[in-house]
């Protein structure tokens, strides 16, 4: 059993080395990173500090984070959010993005290059 969570870029983006390297590497014991996809059309709903947000996406990207259920701690969170961290900030640090849980908790958003995070939730709790 995993817990799946998504980062999701509005637009279509390029595979860079950086990210193929990081997937390639990977090796912990807490959660899988999916290869880079593409797809034409995609919806995406989910609350956002107590908005529904309903959106529409068309030639979009988007990777994969499967967590381990078992190890839902806050090491292996700390652990999925450095890398979340390290993909948005460092290697796609000029594109929008959506970080969701199962398609209908948006946790953080990044839109005009400014960031914002779920605050009605505790998921960043004892991970900053």
């Amino acid at each position: 059993m995993a817990l799946d969570y998504t980062i999701r870029f509005p637009n279509k983006i390029e595979e860079k080395e950086d990210l193929k390297q990081l997937i390639q590497n990977q090796d912990n014991n807490y959660f899988t990173l999916s290869e880079l996809t593409h797809s034409d059309v995609g919806f995406l709903d989910g609350d956002f500090n107590d908005e529904y947000l309903l959106l529409e996406f068309n030639d979009y990207s988007y990777l994969n984070i499967r967590l381990d259920k078992f190890k839902d701690n806050i090491v292996a969170k700390r652990a999925m959010m450095t890398l979340v961290s390290k993909i948005v900030n460092e290697i796609y640090p000029n594109d929008d993005y959506y970080f969701e849980f199962n398609g209908n908790i948006i946790y953080e958003l990044r839109i005009d290059r400014v960031t914002h995070r779920q605050k009605k939730c505790d998921f960043y709790k004892y991970l900053d």
